[in-house]
């Protein structure tokens, strides 16, 4: 990856974006942690409701290496 060599305005927007993307991410893990939550209390049984269950475990673990990227690179831009 090539350094880029940016202004303090692009530094402080690029900032904004990662910020606003780290908290959609984390939100959206929150969200589905909670409907993990609510189905293994309401033990759904459907082939369905398994796969969906798998899929929101997979995403959750899919933000959490975003979120670490984005922190990477927000460490090393301040």
């Amino acid at each position: 990856m090539k350094n880029l060599k940016l202004n303090s305005t692009e530094l402080k927007e690029i900032t904004r974006l990662l910020n606003k993307r780290i908290d959609g991410l984390a939100y959206d893990s929150e969200i589905r942690e909670e409907s993990l939550w609510k189905g293994s209390v309401i033990s759904f049984g459907s082939e369905d409701d398994k796969k969906i269950q798998e899929y929101n475990i997979k995403a959750i673990e899919t933000n959490k290496k975003r979120i670490n990227i984005y922190t990477s690179i927000l460490t090393k831009i301040k």
